[in-house]
């Protein structure tokens, strides 16, 4: 099954089971919208620092960050130039040799 894209960006994955179906970014500045609108800050009311609609960007106007899916960095080792066997066992002897100097 294909992943649901957020309704507003089109960028983001959905990843909480809202019925709106937005990103985390898009939910939680949709959430500020409202307080916006329910404090009146367009009027000068009750303004906050806090409020992301006076003074945040819209996520959906932002790129979201390309990076791996599991955050960890991944790192290959060639065994190309070194003496031992190709096999799995030895490979991981080298590696540790490797790690350790």
């Amino acid at each position: 099954m294909a992943a649901k894209m957020c309704n507003s960006c089109k960028t983001r994955r959905v990843s909480s089971d809202n019925m709106a179906e937005l990103c985390e970014a898009c939910y939680e500045y949709g959430a500020w919208e409202n307080q916006h609108e329910d404090d009146n800050h367009e009027g000068g009311e009750n303004l906050t620092d806090a409020c992301q609609v006076c003074h945040g960007t819209d996520p959906a106007l932002v790129e979201p960050v390309k990076s791996h899916s599991n955050g960890i960095a991944k790192s290959h080792t060639s065994h190309a130039a070194c003496n031992h066997p190709k096999t799995k066992k030895d490979r991981a002897a080298c590696r540790k040799a490797r790690d350790a100097k």
